[in-house]
């Protein structure tokens, strides 16, 4: 594989985390269920351990330099990392504020220290993780749409269940364009939308999200990653776990 700078060097703009310790899972909050080597198995919220790959697009990323937008607790991360990837992590970091939708009411001070507390607990289950796993990951907390103009170039961009929760995930999408050959978005496959290219808004008066934007068509992707000049265009099918449920998603993978 490539080698990869030490996780210790960094430039003005990219600043690389150090790997943290972390050790008890007490302080740990999984979103992914994940068997850990010499744990055995944490719970989260998503389960996709049977279908990675297809969640993946059917994508080989044996020997490529990833991208990946959002790990959560590192699902995706070492499973490419098993594949031979060498893995860019990038994750909001704790000063950046959440995307929260502005909902009339919300108490939007401690909306956002909810959603950091939750992060930080995120990170520790992300880092115990990561050494487990005996991970060489480099790891960027900062925002996906500034990403530091010398983070370099990726063969691949993945954006795993990311664009949902982003107030504008057509200028994140552009930012990874900027970096990447080839990218790999898997989003909920939503009812009641047709072929054509559509973003709905999810917050209403009847759903009190405050942390989800959008449910976004396959066709939406698609016709905007064309406009990127991502011509080489894929789009698939699957399904995965989420609190116990099966849900369907979809997969783009558009390629220069």
């Amino acid at each position: 594989m490539t080698p990869l700078p030490s996780m210790a060097e960094s430039t003005l703009a990219t600043r690389y985390e150090r790997p943290w310790d972390v050790r008890d899972l007490r302080e740990c909050l999984f979103y992914h269920t994940m068997d850990l080597p010499g744990v055995g198995t944490v719970h989260g919220e998503w389960d996709l351990r049977h279908d990675l790959g297809r969640y993946l697009g059917g994508e080989n990323l044996s020997d490529k330099l990833v991208l990946e937008i959002g790990p959560a607790s590192g699902c995706l991360t070492f499973h490419m990392e098993s594949m031979g990837a060498n893995v860019t992590a990038v994750d909001v970091d704790e000063t950046t504020a959440w995307d929260i939708v502005p909902r009339s009411g919300l108490n939007m001070t401690e909306a956002l220290a909810t959603r950091r507390a939750g992060a930080r607990l995120l990170r520790n289950g992300f880092w115990f993780a990561y050494k487990q796993f005996h991970s060489r990951a480099r790891v960027v907390y900062t925002n996906v749409y500034d990403l530091p103009p010398d983070i370099g170039n990726f063969d691949v961009a993945v954006l795993g269940m990311v664009l949902l929760h982003l107030r504008d995930p057509l200028l994140a999408l552009s930012k990874c364009a900027e970096h990447a050959n080839t990218l790999i978005v898997t989003e909920l496959l939503p009812s009641g939308l047709s072929d054509q290219p559509v973003c709905r808004l999810l917050p209403s008066l009847d759903n009190p999200t405050y942390d989800t934007w959008w449910s976004i068509s396959p066709a939406f992707l698609v016709q905007f990653l064309q406009v990127l000049g991502f011509p080489r265009i894929a789009v698939s099918s699957h399904s995965a776990l989420f609190r116990g449920n099966d849900y369907p998603l979809y997969t783009v993978v558009a390629s220069r």
